[in-house]
């Protein structure tokens, strides 16, 4: 498989296909969550929970997979990515880019995980009809248990597997763990209903997506056209 993905893309010549197939798919993906969003405007609860769940978990586990056998995010960091042409395109545009992707990356995968948790908490079948209770949230104990169990795996990540500078340490445990936590508790605070929050969150989550599938256009178009 990493054979395949590393092969010759067909949208550029010096792409890679798995770099053609990451575009592709970021567009296709951006794609079903507006569907997915036109279904819940529509009432349809049912078939907007089920193409949501799908395309999230698809999305998710193909762009971890793709992330870790290209690793990227570590050579963007550590500057090991070359460039076919003047070397100021990496510090005037690819950089503030690709760094701009990865905090969108953190902010979406965690508020469209949030707004998945949040549609589970907040639906419930009448009739056959899947619809959202209006009632007030409370905070979860599974949810914060999680997030420590999560806190662990990032620790272990960042000391362990890589090794990274305390600035980078720093830096990783703000946006993969303390920026969504405080984010959490903002919404618990400012949206304290079940269905207005799902709705408000599904929202942003799309929005989100929206922007990636931008970044994404804009750090292939540096790395494989310019």
């Amino acid at each position: 498989m990493e054979q395949i993905l590393s092969g010759s893309g067909f949208l550029s010549s010096r792409s890679s296909f798995g770099s053609d197939l990451s575009l592709i798919l970021a567009i296709s993906f951006t794609c079903l969550y507006f569907v997915a969003g036109y279904f819940a405007a529509k009432g349809k609860g049912l078939t907007h929970h089920r193409l949501i769940i799908t395309s999230t978990l698809a999305m998710f586990g193909y762009f971890l997979y793709y992330y870790k056998v290209r690793n990227l995010g570590y050579k963007s960091f550590a500057d090991q990515i070359e460039f076919s042409s003047l070397g100021w395109i990496q510090a005037n545009l690819f950089t503030p880019v690709i760094y701009t992707h990865f905090l969108i990356v953190v902010l979406s995968t965690f508020v469209a995980l949030y707004a998945m948790a949040t549609g589970f908490k907040a639906s419930t079948n009448i009739n056959g009809k899947l619809m959202l209770k209006n009632e007030l949230a409370t905070i979860s104990k599974l949810g914060w248990a999680l997030g420590f169990i999560w806190l662990a795996i990032l620790l272990w990540w960042i000391f362990v597997q890589h090794g990274f500078s305390i600035e980078y340490a720093i830096a990783f445990l703000i946006l993969g763990y303390f920026l969504p936590v405080s984010i959490a508790l903002y919404i618990h605070q400012v949206l304290p209903t079940l269905e207005r929050r799902h709705r408000v969150i599904g929202k942003i989550s799309i929005a989100l997506f929206l922007c990636l599938l931008v970044t994404s256009t804009l750090s292939y178009s540096i790395l494989y056209i310019l």
